[in-house]
């Protein structure tokens, strides 16, 4: 199971880091306007695919039963008690979350930070950007690809611990002005984030019958997708104040991760 988990997500973050590359070069070449129009003509392409295969969409869905209570929302609040009730599923999840929230802030402040750092001066913004994305992107696929092979024994809690003190790093090398371990650091972060997902997500499938199981992981994917907007507003708020303050935003978020494992039990 973790080894199918694990290759979902090396497929997905294998796409995103070809695309975060392209969109780089692109933008190294061509002006933002020119890559906008060719980002257009993508959407345009999908959309022209989708229509193509309309037909065969509607013969699946046609076979896919219909859930007898439509009461979404009540659905979710239902799910969401089952795995609160679990203290170590929704600790595991909530430090989850957080950790992969921080992502959200991470690249919006770093495209500010590599404004007044003077490394790497031979390569673009852009390129430093889709560097650091690329950076994260493979070392989760190698994460997700050795999941099942290391750290067997190691709980998913402690897991998350170890993630949380390598996010208090990240914010360190932001403070000390270092782009290298700003990248060292985050690859080790994503590399155990990559470690932890298919083992997370194997944990819940294993865990919770069948008839459930549905409900109860579109109300994890909830919880996992809603952080990376939200850190992506408030640490920028930070920096519009300055920047060391989404710096020491980092600091306290990696603080947060520590009070959570400790008050949930």
């Amino acid at each position: 199971m973790e080894q199918a988990q694990g290759l979902i997500s090396i497929t997905s973050q294998l796409m995103n880091v070809l695309a975060t590359f392209l969109g780089s070069i692109l933008l190294s070449f061509f002006q933002k306007r020119v890559v906008a129009y060719f980002n257009s003509f993508i959407f345009l392409f999908v959309g022209i695919g989708f229509l193509l295969i309309k037909k065969d969409i509607k013969l699946v869905e046609e076979d896919i039963r219909n859930i007898k209570n439509n009461n979404t929302f009540k659905n979710t609040l239902t799910n969401f008690r089952v795995l609160f009730k679990d203290k170590n599923v929704f600790k595991i999840l909530c430090q989850l979350s957080l950790l992969n929230g921080f992502f959200g802030g991470l690249t919006p402040i770093f495209a500010l930070f590599i404004n007044n750092n003077n490394s790497l001066k031979i390569i673009s913004n852009p390129i430093k950007i889709s560097l650091l994305s690329g950076i994260i992107t493979l070392s989760m696929i190698v994460g997700n690809d050795l999941s099942s092979k290391i750290l067997k024994n190691v709980s998913l809690s402690l897991l998350n611990i170890i993630s949380t003190i390598f996010l208090l790093f990240i914010s360190i090398s932001f403070i000390l002005n270092n782009l290298y371990l700003i990248f060292f650091n985050s690859s080790i972060l994503s590399l155990l984030l990559g470690i932890i997902s298919p083992r997370f997500s194997a944990m819940i499938i294993n865990k919770y019958p069948t008839e459930r199981l549905g409900g109860i992981i579109t109300t994890t994917n909830s919880l996992l997708v809603i952080t990376p907007p939200i850190a992506s507003i408030i640490f920028p708020s930070l920096a519009n104040i300055s920047l060391i303050y989404s710096y020491i935003g980092f600091s306290l978020y990696s603080l947060l991760l520590f009070l959570l494992n400790i008050l949930i039990n």
